[in-house]
């Protein structure tokens, strides 16, 4: 486990100052595979296993956990923004009321995990798998989850609005009540999904598979069908 030192100078924080060491936190996590409420940001992970690992409410902004096996994990309540989680394993993790943001998760296992009320603006999810992830209540606005595998997963109440999802596989998602306005839905597989009362207000889901698809009270106004045409203002449910 890599880390950085920080050298405090005239009241300064400098980091980025290596073969200090690992801080005592880094030693409790590598010993005990729990550090609740450690400060661990800027720390390069890539050689430790950290499966079933108790991380919450720690502060592990700007990390590199890139391909690290993170399953079963317990990072809820974390702040993890602008940190590397390419390829990494997921899975079973629980990340509830995690601050995520403009992170990348491209290519990560994510399947089973619980994500609900988290904060992910735009990050990036592109080919990551989010097999029955629960989502629910959480912001997704601006991310990227080009042909991510998102299939029955819980999307209750998740806000995507202005969100790519290109591509991306949805099929039998819940998506009730979700805000997809301004989203980016071409080719998008929504067989079997629900989109009750879902908001797709300027959507675009040209080329995208509908059937089977639940759309009773959902917003539609000037969204792009998935055979090209531009729903009037006033459609709900059906494009018209």
């Amino acid at each position: 486990m890599k880390n950085f030192c920080k050298i405090i100078v005239s009241g300064l924080v400098l980091g980025g100052i290596a073969g200090c060491g690992p801080s005592a936190e880094l030693i409790k996590l590598r010993d005990t595979n729990e550090c609740v409420e450690c400060k661990l940001g800027k720390t390069d992970f890539t050689e430790d296993k950290l499966a079933g690992a108790n991380l919450r409410k720690s502060d592990l902004r700007k990390s590199d956990f890139s391909g690290v096996d993170l399953s079963g994990a317990d990072l809820s309540d974390t702040d993890i923004r602008k940190s590397n989680l390419r390829r990494a394993n997921l899975s079973g993790v629980t990340m509830t009321n995690a601050l995520m943001q403009n992170s990348s998760y491209d290519g990560a296992d994510m399947s089973n995990g619980n994500f609900e009320k988290s904060d992910l603006r735009k990050s990036v999810f592109s080919e990551a798998k989010l097999v029955k992830a629960n989502l629910q209540n959480a912001d997704i606005r601006a991310a990227k989850l080009d042909r991510a595998d998102l299939t029955d997963a819980n999307l209750t109440g998740a806000n995507l609005e202005d969100a790519s999802l290109e591509e991306t596989n949805l099929t039998n998602a819940n998506l009730t009540g979700a805000i997809l306005e301004d989203a980016e839905l071409e080719g998008a597989n929504l067989t079997g999904a629900n989109l009750t009362g879902a908001n797709l207000t300027d959507a675009d889901l040209e080329g995208a598979i509908l059937d089977g698809a639940t759309l009773e009270g959902a917003l539609l106004n000037d969204a792009t069908w998935n055979d090209g045409r531009t729903c009037s203002e006033t459609s709900v449910t059906t494009c018209e």
